[in-house]
């Protein structure tokens, strides 16, 4: 999973593409959780080589070799262009390294294949807090939960707008709380975040 850090280093953007599978007419989806739901995103498929470099470009990414995963994508992308999950895996990239731009041309291209999808939803969030419109984000992270409850970066993302730009401190409880509550392994950064918001709360 890749991390873009943001206020007081605490909080940060929780990017939900690395969690897409490989292949088939469906995409398999996978939350934090680790609890896999069929989604209805269409994808192509790879082929075992394809398979083992997007595999390999996901291990680049979340080691933190985030140019060399880039262009292994790029390059699958064009053997590949109906796969949902380069493109939004590239999306991603695109938004850890700063490029708001080529993040959204990324993203248009992830939409036409998965126009219904959570994670897509999560990203459109995503790109509207780095244009500084919360309102927008939260919005796109309502309607990627609508999509899927148990996604749990929209919680996360959710959360951070409510605790960071409106400082409804209960939602932002209720929504760090469900993140927590989905994923496999404990968060203990955003867990102690969480405590010293029970702390505050009035």
């Amino acid at each position: 999973m890749i991390n873009m850090y943001r206020a007081n280093g605490h909080l940060f953007i929780r990017l939900a593409a690395m969690a897409l599978l490989l292949t088939g007419i469906g995409c398999t989806q996978t939350a934090p959780s680790g609890n896999a739901k069929q989604t209805d995103v269409k994808t192509g498929t790879l082929s075992d080589t394809q398979q083992h470099r997007y595999l390999s470009a996901l291990n680049q990414a979340m080691h933190g070799h985030a140019q060399q995963a880039t262009e292994t994508l790029h390059r699958l992308s064009e053997e590949q262009p109906e796969h949902a999950g380069i493109w939004l895996n590239l999306t991603s990239l695109y938004l850890q390294q700063g490029a708001a731009e080529q993040a959204r041309a990324m993203l248009i291209r992830a939409k036409a294949l998965a126009p219904d999808s959570a994670m897509i939803k999560n990203l459109q969030g995503t790109l509207a807090l780095t244009e500084d419109d919360p309102e927008k984000a939260q919005n796109y992270f309502r309607e990627a939960l609508a999509r899927d409850a148990k996604l749990a970066e929209a919680h996360y993302n959710l959360a951070l707008v409510y605790d960071t730009y409106y400082q409804d401190i209960a939602s932002a409880i209720t929504h760090y709380q469900a993140y927590l509550d989905l994923l496999p392994e404990d968060d203990e950064r955003t867990r102690r975040w969480l405590q010293t918001l029970e702390q505050a709360r009035p």
